[in-house]
């Protein structure tokens, strides 16, 4: 692990065995969406039992796999678009270990979290327009949260051109939604199952 301004870095490759093993154990930003009840792919339920069992039946869909086949060239554009080396990280929080992120890219000097989409028609616009997609606030929300970043530049591929926003931290949000994942782990620790009310 290593320690930059104040930021755990972790020395794991993301997609390797021990990356999938960590995110069994812990809640990262892709489970936050589920963890604020607006999620249109996973039950809470489906995310606990998973904890739980520490199995998990997602899938890479033809859509994801795009999503990760085109990151590095996202990532290139974007590097050379601000003349700044976006390396991708995982993070673990400071003080809650069990909240990690991994990161398309992170710039230590200016705190700045990476995110890039290969989104959906719909998504994409939404950008282009200057807006973040409901969908993707729990995730980014949850990256500055843990790294402790002072922006995230959110971008969005539609494989031809970029569009992209600056997205800055909430903190209202980011304590909701840490509170959140606190009564989920322990409901994870305890065996017991969270309420049918979570997602009000």
């Amino acid at each position: 692990m290593n320690q930059i301004s104040n930021v755990k870095i972790l020395n794991l490759e993301q997609r390797s065995e021990d990356w999938h093993a960590l995110r069994r154990a812990s809640i990262g930003a892709s489970d936050a969406a589920v963890i604020m009840g607006i999620s249109p792919w996973k039950t809470i339920e489906e995310l606990w039992k998973e904890k739980v069992t520490g199995k998990s039946k997602v899938k890479t869909s033809p859509a994801m796999q795009r999503g990760i086949d085109q990151e590095p060239i996202v990532r290139a554009m974007v590097e050379f678009e601000h003349d700044k080396d976006f390396p991708a990280v995982v993070m673990q929080h400071s003080e809650h270990e069990f909240m990690i992120a991994s990161l398309d890219g992170w710039h230590d000097e200016s705190k700045t979290v990476l995110e890039i989409k290969v989104p959906n028609l719909k998504s994409h616009l939404e950008c282009v327009q200057g807006r973040c997609p409901a969908i993707y606030v729990p995730q980014i929300q949850h990256q500055l949260l843990v790294s402790g970043g002072e922006r995230a530049l959110y971008v969005s591929y539609n494989g031809k051109t970029t569009a992209s926003i600056t997205i800055e931290p909430d903190h209202d949000y980011q304590f909701n939604l840490l509170n959140r994942c606190m009564v989920f782990m322990d409901l994870v620790k305890n065996k017991t199952k969270p309420e049918a009310e979570w997602a009000t």
